[in-house]
C-alpha cells in the first residue's frame, strides 16, 4: 500500500537557494525513507506554465 503525502512549499532545492530550501529537502527525503510517496507543490515563479519535474509539481504563481 502506498502512502501519498502533497507537501506544500514556496521553495525546494534544487530550484530555489537558500538554507531553508535545502532544508525542505531533507524533510522530503527522510519522508521518503519513512515509505510515503511524496509530490512536493511549489510556485513556478519563472512562468505561467505547470510543470512536473521528478517528484515536483511546480504550479502559476502570479506575483502581482
Amino acid at each position: 500500500m502506498s502512502r501519498k503525502i502533497y507537501y506544500l512549499t514556496r521553495s525546494y532545492a534544487p530550484y530555489d537557494p537558500g538554507g531553508g530550501a535545502l532544508m525542505r529537502r531533507g524533510a522530503v527525503e527522510h519522508l521518503i525513507r519513512l515509505g510515503w510517496d511524496v509530490v512536493v507543490v511549489r510556485p513556478n515563479y519563472e512562468s505561467f506554465d505547470q510543470e512536473l519535474k521528478e517528484n515536483v509539481l511546480m504550479v502559476p504563481f502570479n506575483k502581482k
